[in-house]
């Protein structure tokens, strides 16, 4: 599923289309990358390089952050954002994009997206994990560049406010809507592996953020500018000579059909009339006399034949027999007048 894992991150989004710079998360997910990680009350949370001897700059910073972000959401008496209000939910599925982002932002490969969480799970199992109903699990980095599909798709939805057809409409226009699009690929497998599924990370995210909050519509409801390009132009990205086939209608096609026909036709060429009838005729003795000779060598046919023959030979013998002695009877006869004619000879004296 190469075209249904993330590469892209909001940089690439709001780049594309100036209007993401209005919206809500742009502005959250500023606050929330600026943030000055381990100061105040959120100390408590953060983690050292000696302590679980994390060489990588980028995990621990992260990991900060990270603790540092989730205390100040938690902490309702603050007023963090100014003016702008964010709900619990919102600001919940913020920070999981902003988190996924950063992954990807920072070029983390899987080993450390595999220390990361480790990093995680241990302090969560120490109680000294930030508490908040906003839940992070832990993931590998093919699941994390699934799931961050969805909350790419997610930003499109929450822009919309959910309305469907302000949505399509979006997805179109961007550059990225053939990988936004496949958001409902990603969507359809999770929630297939995911039915039984209620321990591994992705599952757990899934269903609990996930289904519940985001309504990922058909992969047949979206449609992408740059395919109605391709069909209007016929400019085809794997090659600059390539050129938009003509349409055919069937019509058309009849009607070419019967002109090439009654052209090609012999009885409107006299020469090729001419030539064609002896032809035909050869090919149609040939034909008669091949279909014969196996239907004499190889059926029943041959031995029906003998009988029919021998009937007709005895019946010409007999034939032939009975005229013998036709014949042998008048030649008989003749004879005999014969004799009697010349004793019936007058003589006359001169």
């Amino acid at each position: 599923m190469s075209g249904t894992i993330s590469k892209y991150t909001f940089d690439n989004f709001f780049e594309d289309n100036e209007s993401f710079k209005e919206t809500p998360l742009f502005n959250f997910y500023k606050e929330l990358d600026s943030v000055d990680p381990c100061k105040s009350d959120s100390i408590t949370y953060c983690i050292s390089g000696e302590e679980f001897n994390t060489e990588n700059k980028v995990i621990r910073d992260l990991y900060n952050k990270l603790v540092t972000n989730l205390k100040n959401i938690s902490n309702r008496d603050r007023n963090l954002f100014g003016n702008i209000y964010y709900d619990e939910i919102h600001m919940c599925t913020y920070l999981k994009y902003w988190l996924l982002d950063r992954i990807l932002k920072d070029n983390m490969n899987g080993s450390q997206v595999i220390q990361f969480f480790k990093i995680l799970e241990k302090k969560k199992g120490e109680n000294k994990f930030p508490k908040s109903d906003c839940e992070f699990f832990s993931m590998k980095m093919n699941e994390i560049k699934e799931i961050k599909l969805l909350y790419d798709y997610y930003i499109f939805y929450d822009k919309c406010e959910g309305e469907k057809s302000d949505i399509i409409n979006e997805i179109y226009k961007s550059k990225y809507c053939k990988y936004v699009r496949n958001a409902n690929l990603v969507y359809d497998k999770e929630k297939l592996l995911c039915e039984d599924d209620n321990l591994s990370g992705h599952c757990k995210e899934f269903n609990k953020y996930i289904k519940n909050y985001i309504d990922v519509y058909e992969y047949s409801s979206f449609s992408c500018n740059d395919e109605i390009k391709i069909e209007e132009s016929g400019y085809h990205p794997d090659s600059k000579t390539y050129q938009r086939p003509v349409t055919l209608w069937f019509d058309d096609l009849q009607r070419d059909s019967r002109s090439e026909h009654s052209y090609n036709s012999p009885s409107d060429n006299p020469s090729t009339r001419g030539s064609t009838i002896p032809t035909l005729l050869s090919f149609s003795f040939v034909g008669i006399f091949c279909i014969l000779f196996l239907l004499y060598k190889f059926t029943p046919f041959r031995s029906l034949l003998h009988t029919r023959l021998g009937i007709i030979k005895n019946m010409l013998k007999m034939k032939n027999e009975k005229n013998n002695q036709l014949l042998s009877s008048e030649y008989e006869h003749d004879f005999t007048n014969v004799n009697n004619s010349s004793y019936g000879i007058t003589y006359h004296s001169t």
